[in-house]
């Protein structure tokens, strides 16, 4: 499968939590019309396709409309995550993990350093493997996977993979420059005291 993993550093992810739900027609106004500009601005002013603006919005409906959230939410949903955070101003900002294959590097990367961290650690790299729903309790297998941490959770992760060296086992199975922007990734965030937000698609 090639879905592929990458990172975002957010001021706050409460906002995007409480439109889940929220059954807000402006605010699903103001993210449809958001998104289509965003797309037009990829395409240098030209119109985005129809099929493009419909699946979006199906997913922004099937999150702010939502009545009650659902208990496994659509990985999908991380588009529409993502859209919120420029809506509500959160600062979203690019962190450097980008391009690595999700379902085979987390899976691989967390079972070599299972028995080098604490439970606490290997949680918090499952939630970042398997994906974090943000009012309910797992992540739909669509293809798509999103998963977010919180500034303590950051921390906490960050000060139990930094001490770990890079291993020639590491190297081995191509893990070491994973390991080393997994690094960056959550040293920039926890120096921002900001939530880690990973999009999978």
């Amino acid at each position: 499968m090639s879905t592929r993993t990458s990172m975002l550093s957010l001021t706050d992810l409460q906002p995007v939590i409480d439109a889940v739900g929220s059954c807000d027609d402006s605010l699903l106004s103001a993210v449809l019309e958001r998104y289509k500009q965003e797309l037009t601005d990829y395409y240098d002013g030209d119109e985005p396709e129809a099929d493009e603006l419909e699946e979006f919005e199906e997913y922004a409906e099937s999150m702010i409309n939502c009545d009650p959230a659902p208990d496994a939410e659509p990985g999908a949903w991380n588009y529409v995550i993502q859209t919120l955070a420029d809506h509500f101003d959160l600062n979203p900002e690019p962190l450097p993990l980008d391009d690595w294959k999700h379902f085979y590097v987390w899976e691989d990367y967390r079972n070599l350093l299972d028995p080098l961290i604490s439970a606490d650690a290997r949680q918090l790299l499952a939630l970042l493997e398997n994906g974090r729903a943000l009012k309910g309790t797992s992540i739909d297998g669509d293809g798509c996977v999103f998963a977010w941490l919180s500034p303590l959770e950051v921390v906490t992760l960050h000060d139990a993979l930094s001490p770990i060296e890079v291993t020639e086992e590491m190297q081995k199975r191509g893990l070491d420059e994973f390991h080393r922007e997994l690094l960056e990734c959550l040293d920039a965030t926890r120096k921002q005291n900001a939530v880690l937000f990973l999009a999978a698609h």
